[in-house]
Order: C-alpha cells, then structure tokens, then sequence
C-alpha cells in the first residue's frame, strides 16, 4: 500500500503538492505512523491559483508549512466520517469548514470552497481525500487574489475525434470514457474543425429520426468554432456563450487550442467567490 507520501507520489497527480511537502519539510512527518488525514489538491487546482502565487509559495518556508498543515487532520477520517461534521479542526490549527448537505444527492462533499472528488484513497499512516481548490487559512486567504482569467479556469482535458466519424462512433467515445464532459472536438489532421455535444445528438439527430450510424459528425457540429482567449476575463466568456446560446467555448489562441471554458466552470468559479466571502464573514462575525 505504502504511506501518504509514497501514495501521492505514485499517483502522478500530485507533483506540485509533493514537490509543496518537500521544500516546508514536512515529508518525515507525513510518511511517520500518523494516522493522518489529507485533503489533496491537484497538481489542477494548483494551476488554478494566480501566476506566480505557488513559485511565492515554495519560497516562504512558514508560510509553505501554514498552508500544508491546513489541509491535514489528526486521525483517519472516511467520507462517511466527515459527511456527519460540520467542520474539522486542521494540524494548522483553525478548522476548516464540511458541507455535505449536498452529499445524499450524489454531490461533492465541500472543504471550505473545495470539492472533494475523489474519497477514501486510504494509506497505511491515514487517508487521502482529493480536493479541487488549494484551501488557505483565514488569514492568508484574504492575501490571495482571486484570478478571473479563462486559463486559470478552463479545462486543458480536450476530447478528441476524427472529422470522418459518425454519430454512433461519436456516442460510443462519449460512452467509453468515464470522464466525458458532453462534448467532442472534431478535427481534421490536427486542426480543430467544430465541437459537437450531447444536444447535438439529441436534437439535430434522435429527434429527426436520422440513423446515427450513417449521419458524419460534420453534419450535425458547431462550426465554425466559437472561440475565446485564454487571457480574456471569464465576463467574455459569459457573454459569447450568452450571445450564441451555447454552454461551451473552445479557449484558442492563432491556431492553438488550450482547452475549453464551460459555462459549469463559470458558474463554479462565482460560486467559489461566494463562498469564500461567506465563510470570511461567518469568521469574522463568530469571533465578534
């Protein structure tokens, strides 16, 4: 099985989180007999901080090991634990906030403003829970900026087909993979032609009783591609999906294709502002 450490590493996932635990030296003490708890972020959702913040990070050692320590809990907590809490006291000290009034809905459970998306990955010294959003302490949050830049929200797994496909192979790639997001992106040789989503099929193929078997992607795509800049605000977003009444924008730039925006990443994105704003106040208002 191996430890905390060792599982992280073995993950793939995990890189900048690791490489996080190194440089604050705290890696004796995570792979020691623990148990522990910790809710790891992607190396995503450290991408998802503003440029320059986790290279800042790596340098201020005390603040490094704030941040880290923020997300370890003493003891081996499950899901089925935390789902029952209203918060957890971390190793940092402050309490980081549960909200699992979701979680019978088949919803992620939230710490503080992160998602975990995956449960339970268990170790011999405690248990991993993977998390969407590097969490901060009260303190430290208020001096990260939150970013509002398309790159930092857009999603770089693309989901790829060959124009030449038909909709019955389009369905089954869609089906395949546990990870799909909805759409496909068919491209000739390399170079992006259009986008076609799960509405697509529906509404331009099952409800026209077309033979999905022999009907071309190229038939029933969006194209030309609606695009936006990665450095564009995610307000552009917003409102060119608005004015073509879509909820997916490809993120390109010339010829380059860096992701997609969706209007779920847009609205998780607010919902993240929201939330931290809250849970300032609610901090704020309890130490009153």
């Amino acid at each position: 099985m191996g430890d905390i450490v060792d599982m992280a590493i073995e993950s793939g996932s995990f890189k900048t989180l690791v490489a996080a635990i190194s440089a604050a030296g705290l890696v004796d003490t995570l792979k020691s007999k623990g148990p522990f708890t910790i809710f790891a972020p992607t190396d995503n959702a450290f991408q998802k901080l503003p440029k320059g913040e986790v290279e800042k990070l790596l340098k201020d050692t005390p603040k490094l090991k704030e941040v880290l320590n923020y997300h370890v809990v003493l003891g081996r907590m499950l899901a089925i634990d935390i789902v029952n809490l209203k918060s957890l006291k971390t190793v940092e000290g402050q309490e980081v906030n549960i909200d699992a009034t979701r979680w019978h809905l088949h919803r992620h459970v939230k710490v503080d403003d992160a998602n975990i998306i995956k449960a339970d990955i268990v170790a011999d010294n405690g248990v991993i829970h993977v998390i969407d959003e590097v969490l901060f302490p009260e303190e430290l949050s208020r001096s990260i900026p939150m970013s509002s830049k398309i790159k930092e929200f857009m999603s770089k797994d693309l989901h790829t087909i060959g124009a030449e496909m038909t909709v019955a192979e389009a369905a089954r790639v869609m089906a395949a993979d546990e990870n799909q997001e909805g759409y496909l992106i068919a491209s000739n040789v390399g170079k992006p032609l259009g986008i076609v989503t799960e509405n697509d099929i529906v509404n331009r193929v099952v409800a026209k009783n077309l033979d999905p078997s022999k009907t071309k992607v190229t038939e029933i795509m969006t194209s030309p591609l609606i695009t936006v800049d990665p450095d564009e605000d995610l307000l552009d977003a917003s409102r060119i999906m608005l004015e073509h009444n879509v909820k997916k924008v490809v993120v390109m730039k010339g010829e380059i294709v860096y992701g997609i925006i969706t209007a779920y990443d847009i609205s998780q994105s607010c919902g993240r502002y929201v939330d931290r704003t809250i849970r300032d106040v609610t901090r704020w208002v309890s130490a009153i």
